[in-house]
């Protein structure tokens, strides 16, 4: 929201990422104006974690100004998030995420068709709200259909992928 706006041609809405700063959009300026005006921008799709934004606002002559940096937390909605493997038929290797809400105990096995655990592949208490990536190594097994199970202290949840030489 603004007061008032002298020569605004608009905003450039930036997210820090890898200690640069990115542009994600551009939002229109109202030129010069004595009434208060009110933007919006919405950010889709973000995983949970913290991000921080900041405002480039730009004048029609070049000049510019950021506003201060914003730090935003987006927290989990459900107990946990599982992504689909990927990718899947895989060969040999494939990775997915997950996260987990509160603080538990979490492990990750792969098991062939008849139900046999082939392969742990992950056992411990990952950060609360952040995705931890799981990595798939087919190496060495043979092809066909294989479950992922992912086992917390409050949910499990099993996903078929299938791995082709």
């Amino acid at each position: 929201t603004t007061a008032s706006e002298t020569n605004n041609a608009g905003f450039e809405i930036q997210r820090a990422a890898n200690n640069q700063w990115h542009t994600l959009g551009w939002v229109d300026g109202h030129g010069t104006t004595l009434e208060a005006q009110s933007y919006a921008y919405r950010v889709h799709d973000l995983q949970p974690g913290r991000y921080t934004f900041r405002l480039k606002q730009i004048d029609y002559d070049g000049t510019f100004e950021f506003s201060p940096e914003v730090e935003v937390l987006v927290e989990m909605a459900e107990r946990f998030v599982i992504e689909p493997v990927y990718p899947n038929p895989f060969n040999p290797q494939a990775t997915f995420r997950f996260a987990v809400r509160h603080a538990q105990r979490v492990r990750v096995d792969l098991y062939d068709v008849l139900g046999r655990r082939v392969q742990g592949l992950y056992a411990g208490e990952p950060p609360t709200g952040q995705l931890q990536e799981v990595r798939i190594d087919g190496s060495g097994l043979p092809s066909g259909l294989y479950l992922v199970r992912v086992v917390g202290e409050t949910f499990s949840q099993t996903q078929q992928v299938t791995l082709l030489r």
